[in-house]
């Protein structure tokens, strides 16, 4: 709505019956500078987190939007993953292929941010089984699929691909006790590619 280099966020009452869509709106909060690409907010430990193009990881209030705090993740930095919840932490890739790992405190603070570079970029959102995150993305014109270890940050499993993958992964633990990954690859013909630890790439 505020044009390619702006961002908005909103909270919406879809319980509202109406037609009119702004009445709609609880609240907005406005980013003059950036936006938010692809990214998707989380709710963690009552507060609402969300990065964008400008880098900046925010916990807003999500009654009223209010800022509660932000951690800047660095120049040149962006965000284009959706924010996942997990054990009270936010979990989350940058386009310049790097996870992180970020506890959010009862009161919306944040804490340090914890990161390891997995490839040369991402706009994967991570998915996250048993205290491992399965993630994929670009390397040059190849691309990658990893699992790290969000205790240590500490890559465990390493399988490249042909094609580089801009989807997020779909965990399913229906054949075994170890999760198997599910995602596509941004090529053509396409198709859906399974990785599973100490497995590697299938078709």
């Amino acid at each position: 709505r505020s044009g390619s280099y702006a961002g908005v966020i909103q909270c919406i009452d879809t319980t509202m019956k109406t037609s009119d869509s702004a009445k709609r709106i609880v609240w907005e909060r406005e980013n003059s500078t950036a936006g938010y690409y692809w990214s998707g907010a989380a709710k963690i430990n009552g507060a609402l987190i969300i990065a964008g193009d400008d880098g900046e990881l925010i916990s807003l209030n999500p009654n009223d939007g209010t800022l509660l705090d932000s951690k800047n993740l660095g120049e040149g930095v962006k965000v284009r993953s959706t924010i996942v919840s997990y054990k009270d932490a936010a979990v989350f890739t940058t386009t310049d292929g790097n996870l992180y790992h970020v506890a959010v405190n009862e009161k919306g603070t944040l804490g340090e941010p914890r990161s390891v570079t997995f490839c040369g970029s991402s706009k994967s959102s991570p998915a996250i089984y048993d205290n491992q995150a399965y993630v994929v993305g670009e390397q040059g014109s190849a691309g990658g699929f990893r699992i790290i270890k969000l205790t240590t940050m500490q890559i465990v499993e390493t399988t490249n691909m042909t094609s580089s993958s801009l989807s997020s992964p779909l965990l399913s633990t229906a054949f075994g006790d170890e999760p198997v990954a599910y995602f596509s690859l941004y090529n053509i013909p396409g198709g859906i590619f399974t990785a599973a630890q100490g497995q590697g790439l299938k078709t």
